[in-house]
């Protein structure tokens, strides 16, 4: 399955950049005015495109760390850090809908023994969910505290929350919540799921606290002493 799924998305890829590389063409009025109508077609047909070259994109991710083919260069990350540049990237989703970015570096961090791509990846899934499930004008507050257990790092906010009943299903692929709230907002499914495999290779956990129509704070949990599970 995991062969078959990662030679059918490398196939999609370069077509389908084809088809957005041509729709920016039409868009910027190269080959001629373009009507507002038909404007509005090709803007519709761009975004669709976007949306499908993410979905390839996570289907990939899903694929390389289910097979364990991934060569991972394990160190110690300066996580601030790391979110600092996180945030600076998902500023242009979040500055649109006015929703302000609060991230406390206030206190020692100390530093996670983890692959820098593996770290941007969780981090980027868990603040641009935050922004993408945001209400306009709400808040994403990225905190940090030391337990026992681990460095936890949360990211909270002021969005419509997740009902009870769906939240043990979180993590699961291709599961999104579905009600009038959520119907407008785009996603794969898989975020949270290369999130919680990821956090698995790295011995720690994802804690998920929400509250409808209030917001939702998940925390990552990374374990400070140790190795990851797998670092083929």
């Amino acid at each position: 399955k995991s062969r078959f799924v990662s030679v059918v998305s490398h196939e999609l890829k370069a077509p389908l950049a084809a088809i957005e590389g041509y729709l920016e063409v039409l868009l910027a009025g190269t080959v001629g005015e373009i009507p507002e109508k038909g404007r509005g077609m090709l803007e519709r047909c761009r975004d669709r495109a976007a949306s499908l070259q993410t979905l390839i994109k996570d289907l990939l991710n899903i694929t390389r760390i289910e097979a364990q083919t991934v060569t991972r260069q394990i160190g110690l990350q300066d996580v601030p850090a790391v979110v600092a540049n996180v945030v600076e990237l998902l500023r242009a989703n979040a500055d649109p809908r006015g929703i302000r970015i609060v991230h406390e570096t206030g206190q020692t961090v100390p530093p996670v023994p983890a692959d820098k791509e593996d770290l941007e990846r969780i981090l980027t899934n868990l603040v641009s969910n935050a922004i993408k499930y945001n209400r306009d004008g709400g808040q994403v507050a990225i905190r940090y505290r030391v337990e026992a257990d681990g460095l936890h790092v949360s990211v909270a906010d002021t969005g419509i929350g997740i009902d009870p009943e769906f939240q043990d299903h979180l993590g699961k692929e291709f599961f999104r919540v579905r009600n009038a709230e959520t119907s407008r907002i785009s996603g794969t499914g898989l975020g949270l799921s290369i999130i919680k495999k990821l956090m698995e290779i790295y011995r720690g956990r994802l804690v998920v606290e929400s509250t409808p129509g209030q917001g939702s704070t998940f925390t990552a949990v990374f374990p400070l002493n140790g190795r990851p599970a797998e670092t083929a």
